[in-house]
């Protein structure tokens, strides 16, 4: 797990924990992705990289003064959280794709999404997609084996970079979990 990584997996824990306090035990899953998609975003601002969310690649190279022409296809994208190296302003590090999931058509499309936003030569090395997922405490090892189901049904590109599994305290009937999935456009 690279740095990157460890930032995106510390926010997704970090969402989890706050939302229950918010809540008083509510979990995650009846939040929206984009509370988890936000303070994801905001972990990631400590990474050393610029992040933004919900933003084109195109208005993002736009306000960088990309120059003249037509933008490429990728540039059209909209990433749920992309993140750029500062010191290269133009060079887009990765993108990211936030998606609650009980079931693999949820990923998949997602996974499309990051497969799109990174098919162009130009375009960052690595995707993520960042799954949030629930499951009975008696179907606890299930939920380990949902993600690697998962990963091992997109393709050869794609790894599970990292995993948090959390069997509740508060009630003994669920875990939570998250997944990171890692998609390398040059494996």
């Amino acid at each position: 797990m690279n740095q990157l990584e460890a930032h995106i997996l510390k926010g997704a824990i970090k969402a989890q924990k706050l939302y229950r306090e918010m809540t008083d035990g509510w979990w995650l899953w009846h939040g929206p992705e984009s509370y988890l998609q936000t303070i994801v975003a905001q972990e990631l601002s400590k990474s050393g990289h610029n992040i933004y969310m919900d933003t084109s690649i195109k208005k993002i190279l736009k306000e960088v003064k990309r120059g003249p022409g037509r933008p490429a296809t990728y540039e059209r994208q909209r990433p749920d959280i992309s993140v750029w190296h500062k010191d290269d302003l133009e060079t887009l590090r990765a993108a990211i794709e936030v998606k609650r999931a009980m079931n693999f058509d949820t990923i998949r499309q997602d996974a499309k999404k990051i497969e799109r936003y990174l098919s162009h030569k130009k375009a960052a090395k690595t995707g993520y997609v960042l799954c949030y997922s629930e499951a009975t405490r008696r179907h606890a090892d299930l939920l380990g084996s949902r993600f690697q189901r998962w990963v091992k049904t997109l393709g050869p590109k794609w790894s599970l970079a990292c995993n948090h599994i959390d069997p509740s305290k508060d009630d003994a009937n669920w875990v939570w979990g998250v997944a990171l999935l890692r998609y390398d456009r040059h494996h």
